[in-house]
């Protein structure tokens, strides 16, 4: 039983059912009882009175008669004579299991007896509870229903908050930081409420703090474009000035590919800020032919590295689906440079595969692979893989790849394929 719901529900249906019956047998319990002690005392009465008279009319002046003791033997009664202390009737002796209840008996000549019956067992609680059932089923099985309803709906009271707040939390966790909750939960005096309201001042916390870092990256790579600008300008002037006075260009141009370097840090991080501030969201999605769509990727491919083998497998019933194209040729551009960069010489797949609801995209080389600490770590932004050191990169393509497929609510993974290799798939709603 995972659910709360129904642990909730069990034990306020539990709780109620029981209440309940516990007030129905305490309320019953006294009559039943008082109706098995007035049985009992009838039975016993008359057997008690007969017995009595016998024994004044012919067993106490017969004291030697056969029958006085066959009276002595009677069972389960005990009657002793109050006067003498004689038992005239049982014996204690023969029933040392039974617990006896006292009875003060007076005969019609007024002598006084002490008579002993058989302890009545008080009714337990399922005796008296089957004693409702047989007495009124219908209100017991009524009682039952309303329990279970009752609890139904506290429970449904109870889990419901908690389920709106799970999902604005997954909501919020897919990455739409704008989500808060609404003023039915917010309004709310009591612990529902107060956590509301925490969770709303924490979106508020994060949100701004996640803003404040976009808004550092944006400021910063565009501080940085003037300053590297200039440097540029200034060390293009300074290789023509040294050609002039026949100074060799090696420098020089050392420092105009650091140049281009950083300029394409710099925008790479621009494009980071700009994916993770939504700057696409408002990109219109447009119907696709997938397979045609990736074709053309693939030959541009083709055509730049030629000395590649890249391979496109299509699976299942193709058909059109609405999509951003922009941004996902953005991310299928990066998946697939990549297999081609890292990996070594040898074929990489392009696999288009539809399904009933899902359209799957993947590239698979035949690399290394990844370590389980780079898999999990692959997306996030500056993140280099420890094998791909030595290669150029600065460990953000994978960062912008994931929130462009995002844009398109959709999700990429990456795992290590059988007999070696990494597959990196797109997951997109169809």
């Amino acid at each position: 039983m995972r659910s709360i719901f129904w642990k909730i529900f069990l034990v306020i249906w539990l709780t109620s059912f029981i209440i309940g019956a516990s007030s129905s047998v305490l309320l019953t319990r006294e009559i039943v009882q008082n109706q098995i002690e007035r049985d009992w005392e009838q039975t016993f009465k008359s057997t008690v009175q007969a017995l009595v008279s016998y024994y004044e009319n012919w067993t106490k002046q017969n004291p030697d008669s056969p029958r006085r003791a066959r009276l002595a033997q009677y069972r389960p009664l005990v009657i002793v004579e109050e006067s003498t202390g004689e038992f005239i009737a049982g014996s204690f002796e023969n029933f040392p299991d039974i617990e006896w209840t006292p009875i003060e008996f007076t005969s019609k000549n007024n002598n006084s007896y002490e008579v002993y019956i058989p302890r009545n067992e008080q009714a337990n609680f399922v005796h008296i509870l089957s004693v409702v059932w047989r007495n009124d089923p219908y209100r017991f099985g009524l009682s039952v229903v309303v329990a279970g309803l009752f609890s139904l709906l506290l429970s449904l009271v109870v889990i419901r908050p908690i389920k709106n707040l799970q999902k604005h939390i997954e909501i919020m966790g897919g990455g739409d930081l704008d989500i808060r909750l609404g003023r039915r939960l917010i309004r709310r005096r009591d612990e529902f409420g107060q956590l509301s309201r925490a969770f709303n001042k924490m979106a508020d916390r994060i949100t701004s703090l996640v803003n404040s870092k976009q808004q550092l990256l944006h400021d910063v790579s565009h501080e940085l474009r003037a300053p590297l600008a200039r440097l540029q300008v200034a060390g293009e002037l300074a290789r023509m000035e040294a050609e002039v006075a026949g100074i060799g260009p090696a420098m020089y141009d050392r420092v105009e590919s650091e140049c281009v370097s950083l300029n394409k840090l710099i925008d790479e991080i621009l494009t980071l800020s700009r994916a993770e501030a939504g700057a696409d969201d408002d990109q219109l999605e447009e119907p696709c032919e997938l397979p045609e769509f990736l074709n053309r990727i693939v030959s541009d491919a083709r055509f730049l590295h030629s000395e590649r083998e890249i391979e496109l497998q299509i699976t299942g019933k193709p058909r059109q689906v609405k999509i951003k194209t922009v941004a996902l040729e953005k991310a299928v551009k990066n998946i697939l440079e990549n297999a081609i960069k890292y990996s070594p010489e040898g074929i990489v797949e392009v696999d288009l595969e539809f399904s009933r609801r899902k359209v799957h995209i993947s590239v698979a080389d035949r690399g290394p692979g990844m370590t389980e600490d780079d898999l999990q770590n692959i997306f996030t932004p500056f993140y280099r893989v420890k094998a791909y050191n030595s290669k150029e990169g600065y460990g953000l393509g994978m960062s912008i790849t994931q929130k462009s497929v995002q844009q398109m609510n959709g999700e990429i993974y990456a795992k290590n394929r059988e007999g070696g290799g990494l597959k990196v798939t797109i997951e997109l709603p169809a």
